[in-house]
C-alpha cells in the first residue's frame, strides 16, 4: 500500500502537469464517477465467486501499474493522457485495498484471528501512509523513483500468498 498516498498527491500533481483550477475540479468529478463505476464493477464481479479475492485484487492493480507506467513513460506535454494515467492508478489502486482488507478478514476462522489478522493489516497500512510521504518529497515533477519503487513493492508484495482460500475450513489452500 505504498502507493495509497497516491490520492493526496493528485492535486500538487495537477499543479505540475499546468492543469488549471476548473480542469482540476473537472478532473476530480471524472475520477469520482470513474471510481464509482469500478466500484460497481468489482462488486458485480466479487458476487459470483468471492473466494477469489487475490485474483479479484490483482485485476484492479493491473491498471493501476499500467496507469503508473503510463506516467513514467509518457511525454510530460501530453496533458490529457497523463491525467487518464493518474485516474486509472487512483482509483483502481483503491478497489485492490478494499478487496484486500476484506480478504485479510475473511480468509481466516476464529475471532482473534481474525481481529488480529485485521490489526496487523491497519498497522502496516498505517507504517506505509508514513512512509509513502516521504517517497514524494524529492523527485518532482516527474517522480520516477516513487512510480517505480511503488510497482516494485506491489509485484513483490504477492509473493508467497496463497491465491485462493477456503471460507467454510478456515484453512487457507
Amino acid at each position: 500500500m505504498l502507493g495509497n498516498n497516491l490520492a493526496f498527491q493528485q492535486s500538487l500533481l495537477y499543479i505540475q502537469t499546468e492543469v488549471s483550477d476548473l480542469g482540476s475540479t473537472l478532473v476530480w468529478v471524472a475520477g469520482g464517477g470513474f471510481a464509482m463505476v469500478v466500484a460497481i464493477i468489482a462488486s458485480l464481479l466479487l458476487k459470483p465467486l468471492p473466494n477469489y479475492s487475490a485474483y479479484w485484487a490483482t485485476l484492479w492493480w493491473l491498471p493501476a501499474i499500467a496507469g503508473e507506467i503510463g506516467m513514467v513513460t509518457l511525454p510530460w506535454d501530453r496533458t490529457v493522457p497523463l491525467l487518464a494515467c493518474l485516474l486509472l492508478a487512483c482509483n483502481t489502486w483503491g478497489m485492490a485495498y478494499i478487496i484486500s482488507l476484506g480478504w485479510a478478514a475473511s480468509s481466516c476462522a476464529g475471532y482473534t484471528k481474525k481481529l488480529t489478522r485485521s490489526a496487523m493489516f491497519m498497522a502496516a497500512y498505517g507504517v506505509s501512509s508514513i512512509i509513502s510521504l516521504q517517497m514524494w518529497k524529492r523527485g518532482g515533477p516527474r517522480y520516477y523513483g516513487t512510480w517505480i519503487r511503488a510497482d516494485c513493492y506491489f509485484l513483490g508484495g504477492y509473493r508467497g500468498v496463497p491465491l485462493c482460500h477456503s471460507v467454510d475450513s478456515g484453512s487457507e489452500e
